[in-house]
């Protein structure tokens, strides 16, 4: 994926995919638990985002990730070789 706008598609057509709704549903913006995320797709879009973009997500990280924009984000740095956390 180019650029940030690529992954965050590539987030919400996943996880429109994992939850069985429209992708117009998937609001980047929304919190993941509004969406209706539980840890068990919480755990298969970071194993499926990291095969994707062939990096590793560091779970301690991607526990403070609430938004999809935060999370692709936080992945999409890390293709470019950029650490990046989220707010303390």
């Amino acid at each position: 994926m180019e650029n940030l706008n690529e992954v965050v598609q590539w987030v919400r057509a996943e996880l429109a995919q994992v939850l069985d709704r429209p992708i117009e549903e998937i609001d980047s913006k929304q919190n993941f638990s509004r969406l209706g995320v539980d840890s068990a797709t919480a755990t298969h879009l970071m194993i499926a985002l990291e095969d994707a973009l062939q990096v590793e997500l560091d779970p301690d990280v991607v526990d403070r990730l609430f938004t999809i924009d935060s999370l692709a984000a936080y992945a999409f740095n890390l293709t470019r070789g950029q650490e990046w956390k989220p707010p303390q």
